[in-house]
């Protein structure tokens, strides 16, 4: 199973967000961040965000999506 952290890394990249995007969203670092990503990937078995989303079922033309809330 991810860890909750994991889990928001996870449907941020699933919704297009970039790395760089993810880390100021988290405030993490990018290596931070890939770090993970390579963690969610071996978890789930899948090497792109392409196929993250598709396990997810993150629609392909989902918007990026943040974690902030709107002001």
């Amino acid at each position: 199973p991810l860890t909750t952290r994991e889990q928001e890394i996870a449907l941020l990249a699933a919704a297009r967000n970039t790395s760089k995007e993810i880390a100021r969203t988290l405030t993490l670092s990018v290596r931070t961040v890939e770090n993970h990503l390579q963690h969610i990937y071996a978890k789930l078995g899948v090497s792109t965000r392409r196929e993250l989303a598709q396990i997810l079922r993150v629609p392909p033309g989902a918007p990026p999506g943040g974690l902030h809330s709107p002001s």
